[in-house]
């Protein structure tokens, strides 16, 4: 009888465990697929191709053909064939062409610079589109609401089994109480009654608590008036050209 019991219960519990993974991939899934649907904005689409417009009516052929070149390479790279993890080398070059586009749509206001420290990592594999919105986050609530020039750093290193990418901007920063909020939002001390605040971080966040567990994910760091640095840890997932 104790055996039985001991049997049923184990039983229950893997149908539990079972229960709970499908659950935790159809979160993954739809989260990955907000995420997709947030890269394709009508607006950034639009703007961009006005700027191209105006490049080819102003003969800037060649910065035309380069803006061109960006923008598909940019959107070839957020669909990536349906794979949901890709080299980070991948990753990179989609936010370098975010930033290329972005740069020449707001007038230079800003600098770019992206550094790998460990070139080891560029062929490991990561979750797709974990970076893209960390530096949209950077640009459009760190360097443009400050009103003056700035410049952002994505920097991408190896903390022995983690990988870790540090996006700062010198841009608006963020105040102590709100960064606090912000911060107790992605460890879930606290839940938010709009799902459109935070998207973007929370987004990210999320995806990489699920792959990696609940120690992985974003934390925020800021001074206000001094800018903002996003640090997200990750770890790399086995992969080939065909996952």
């Amino acid at each position: 009888a104790m055996l039985g019991h001991s049997f049923n219960k184990m039983i229950s519990r893997i149908q539990e465990l079972m229960d709970e993974n499908v659950k935790e991939q159809e979160l993954l899934r739809k989260l990955e697929m907000e995420s997709l649907d947030n890269q394709i904005k009508p607006h950034f689409i639009y703007n961009t191709l006005d700027l191209i417009i105006g490049q080819l009516e102003s003969n800037n052929t060649t910065q035309a053909s380069y803006l061109i070149e960006a923008l598909g390479s940019f959107f070839r790279l957020s669909l990536s064939k349906g794979r949901e993890i890709v080299p980070i080398y991948s990753e990179v070059e989609h936010v370098r062409n975010y930033l290329f586009i972005q740069q020449m749509r707001h007038g230079k206001e800003y600098q770019y610079e992206i550094t790998i420290e460990d070139e080891e990592i560029l062929d490991k594999y990561i979750p797709r589109l974990l970076l893209q919105p960390l530096v949209e986050n950077a640009i459009y609530h760190g360097i443009l609401r400050a009103g003056r020039e700035g410049k952002i750093t994505v920097t991408g290193f190896k903390q022995k089994e983690d990988i870790v990418f540090e996006i700062k901007d010198d841009g608006m920063g963020i105040d102590p109480d709100k960064l606090q909020d912000i911060n107790e939002v992605l460890r879930g001390i606290r839940c938010l009654e709009n799902d459109r605040e935070y998207f973007g971080l929370r987004n990210v966040n999320k995806r990489a608590q699920l792959r990696f567990g609940q120690e992985y994910g974003v934390v925020l760091y800021s001074e206000l008036g001094q800018g903002t640095k996003a640090v997200l840890r990750i770890r790399a997932l086995e992969g080939d050209a065909n996952v």
